[in-house]
């Protein structure tokens, strides 16, 4: 299946892309940015999943990306992380990340960069026993254990490192995750 967003830029088409699954495309017109902007969970925007996202909602208890926009260039180099120039750097992109700015350029590349393989159980489908756990890490490194081997055959690729992220499903965001070197 193939689902595809169609914007103005990378990252609006990114953020879109998921919204109509399996097989569909989504558009997002220059005029419904600010819309969706407002009130998306700061966590949906690609590039807040990390440290920034955490620093944002932890201790300026940033929730919608919309938000962002009450702060200047320089208040937001103020609450971002590293040297001044990563700084600088990080604040420019969040000011115009949340105005749906995007100046990326997409490249074309034939080998995907990483490979994954999650599954969500919420409800009554919640893993309550151990067991169950172990079930579905089995399988689920069954999957991505096949993928890797044909990434290997196909395009000469070998991992080099292997991220374990566990969600409990609480309503704060905290990712539990253990990154082991391959080689």
């Amino acid at each position: 299946t193939l689902s595809a967003g169609v914007s103005h830029n990378k990252m609006l088409s990114k953020l879109v892309s998921g919204k109509n699954k399996p097989n569909k495309q989504t558009v997002l017109c220059m005029s419904n940015v600010d819309d969706v902007l407002l009130e998306l969970p700061l966590r949906e925007l690609n590039g807040f999943g990390g440290k920034l996202g955490d620093q944002l909602i932890e201790n300026y208890r940033i929730q919608c990306v919309g938000e962002l926009r009450r702060f200047s260039h320089q208040e937001l180099e103020e609450m971002s992380l590293g040297t001044a120039k990563v700084k600088n750097s990080s604040a420019l992109w969040m000011y115009e990340a949340c105005r749906g700015i995007c100046n990326e350029t997409v490249k074309a590349r034939i080998a995907p960069k990483s490979y994954s393989c999650g599954k969500t159980f919420r409800g009554p489908d919640k893993l309550r026993q151990i067991k169950d756990v172990e079930n579905y890490v089995y399988k689920l490194s069954t999957e991505l254990s096949s993928r890797l081997i044909s990434a290997r055959e196909k395009y000469k690729q070998t991992a080099s490192t292997l991220s374990v992220h566990i969600h409990t499903g609480s309503k704060t965001v905290k990712r539990k995750g253990k990154e082991l070197k391959l080689t």
